[in-house]
């Protein structure tokens, strides 16, 4: 099979303007360079996985400025929860890549995908 190329983020930790900040770095637009970096790598990656904490608190407002970010990657991005999220949220907010959903419950994210024949 050939090699699968992805990018791991976690801990964005929007918050609810894109004036946030959180221990002395203000999130989004630390973000914003985030995915200006991943759009102009050398190798495209397949996939981006982010593994939680996409906000400090569960909020509505977080969720939608991390939309507004991440939505500008060129390649499919994929979330986990972190112990700060709600899958809820992520669920409403956040498009992810092509998925199966191994779960039918908005509270949980529970889902596959397969990337040049592997399963994730």
């Amino acid at each position: 099979m050939e090699s699968v190329c992805f990018v791991h983020v976690s801990d964005t930790h929007f918050g609810p303007t894109a004036v946030y900040g959180r221990d002395q770095h203000l999130s989004y637009p630390c973000a914003v360079k985030l995915v200006e970096i991943i759009n102009s790598l050398p190798v495209r990656p397949d996939f981006v996985v982010h593994t939680g904490d996409v906000a400090t608190n569960p909020d509505e407002a977080a969720y939608a400025l991390a939309q507004d970010v991440f939505g500008k990657l060129n390649v499919p991005c994929y979330f986990v929860t972190g112990n700060h999220d709600l899958a809820r949220l992520i669920r409403h907010y956040l498009p992810m890549g092509p998925l199966t959903w191994l779960v039918d419950d908005p509270d949980v994210l529970c889902y596959r995908f397969e990337v040049r024949g592997y399963r994730f």
